[in-house]
């Protein structure tokens, strides 16, 4: 929890209670699953799907533009 908290919201999101990712690495969200570009696939946990398609939606626009 600690690590969590110094890393940049912008950047790093809580997917399910074990797994922090840098959404840098996400490559898609598909259904209740992320998939990494490494081809790790973490299931999103029930109650962090909203939260973690609306990080990495804020992040795509910071990182690619509008």
């Amino acid at each position: 929890y600690r690590l969590e908290q110094r890393l940049p919201k912008t950047i790093f999101t809580r997917c399910q209670r074990s797994f922090v990712v840098n959404l840098a690495c996400v490559q898609e969200i598909s259904g209740n699953s992320l998939f990494l570009t490494d081809g790790t696939e973490i299931s999103l946990g029930r109650g962090n799907k909203a939260s973690v398609l609306e990080d990495y939606r804020r992040f795509c626009r910071l990182r690619y533009g509008e």
